[in-house]
């Protein structure tokens, strides 16, 4: 018999787009105090993580490499829209455009699913954002 896989848990559930884009309008309204800046920066990403923990996204892995990149670019940007982390998604679709054409890349790059990528991408960047804020 199978086992059934765990369902995310209540907190990553709770985070709507609303509360992303909601998150993202306040990002403007911040002070200029370093500690109120960081303090942010840690919640903002600490939201984004729960988002995409909760709603993972599959990408075919039959398309080539930069066709996948550029379709997980436009299914966050329509539905988180956090300009850092569009602008890692574009480097990866021309990375990935680049190997296509032959054009190697000093970094090796990881062929795992892109929603690992992005999911360990966005935890890197909230735990930097909290090494800051302690800091």
């Amino acid at each position: 018999m199978r086992k059934k896989a765990n369902p995310p848990a209540r907190t990553a559930r709770a985070v709507k787009p609303e509360e992303v884009r909601k998150i993202l309008e306040e990002e403007a309204r911040i002070s200029s105090d370093a500690e109120e800046q960081a303090a942010f920066q840690v919640r903002k990403w600490r939201i984004i993580h729960k988002f995409i923990h909760a709603n993972p996204f599959r990408v075919s892995d039959t398309l080539p490499r930069s066709d996948q990149w550029r379709r997980v670019l436009g299914h966050l940007k329509h539905t988180v829209g956090e300009a850092e982390l569009s602008e890692w998604l574009i480097v990866q679709v021309d990375v990935a455009a680049n190997i296509e054409a032959g054009i190697r890349d000093l970094r090796p790059r990881r062929s795992e699913p892109c929603f690992d990528l992005v999911l360990e991408y966005v935890s890197n960047r909230k735990r930097k954002a909290l090494a800051v804020l302690k800091w």
